[in-house]
């Protein structure tokens, strides 16, 4: 529709946004890391340009609104990466925050990052559980949380057949007859041989 209407052909932006100026993810120091940061609204502008120490850009004809800030990404992008390459992200993300700009550190190869992230660890996010064949490991929790239900994870992950005495006779009602019958037939299998119980 673009295309027909405007005459505009889409093509790939990168981090960039056609609502948000700056937006993208900049260098810090160490290695590899980054924080990504989004500036929706001029007051969101007028708050991140106060945290770089950078308010006279609030008034910069390349800068000043929207459209310059679009119209020169490129050199924005320039001087905003000089300024978080002489910071931690970690330190970024919570100045940018605490301005009320949209800001958070990207995490590094292997999820390492994520299990130190303030916000997860609020919300309990990871659960340790034991595992009854690989042992303690860390879950997952759902991303929301349910009034009535408050602590929704509480268990690992079942080995194939575990369940199973549960579901056929407690959730539906078989008789150890019936299956017993299921198991000669094939109908189910046995349950995991868990190794070191047999």
């Amino acid at each position: 529709m673009d295309y027909k209407v405007n005459g505009r052909m889409l093509t790939r932006m990168g981090n960039r946004d056609p609502h948000a100026a700056p937006h993208g993810a900049f260098p810090c120091q160490g290695d590899d890391r980054w924080v990504a940061i989004a500036v929706r609204t001029d007051e969101e502008w007028r708050a991140f340009c106060q945290v770089l120490g950078r308010p006279d850009w609030t008034g910069e004809d390349r800068f000043a609104t929207f459209k310059g800030r679009k119209d020169n990404e490129d050199e924005l992008e320039r001087l905003i990466e000089q300024w978080t390459k002489a910071r931690v992200a970690e330190e970024v993300m919570m100045m940018m925050q605490e301005a009320g700009v949209p800001a958070g550190v990207v995490g590094g190869g292997g999820g390492g990052d994520l299990f130190e992230d303030p916000q997860l660890k609020h919300r309990r996010h990871f659960r340790r559980l034991d595992h009854q064949v690989i042992g303690r490991h860390v879950y997952n929790a759902p991303s929301y949380w349910l009034s009535k239900t408050p602590d929704h994870i509480h268990k690992a992950g079942p080995c194939l057949g575990e369940d199973n005495e549960y579901v056929y006779k407690d959730l539906l009602g078989f008789t150890d007859d019936d299956i017993a019958e299921f198991l000669a037939e094939g109908v189910i299998t046995t349950e995991y041989d868990v190794p070191g119980t047999s």
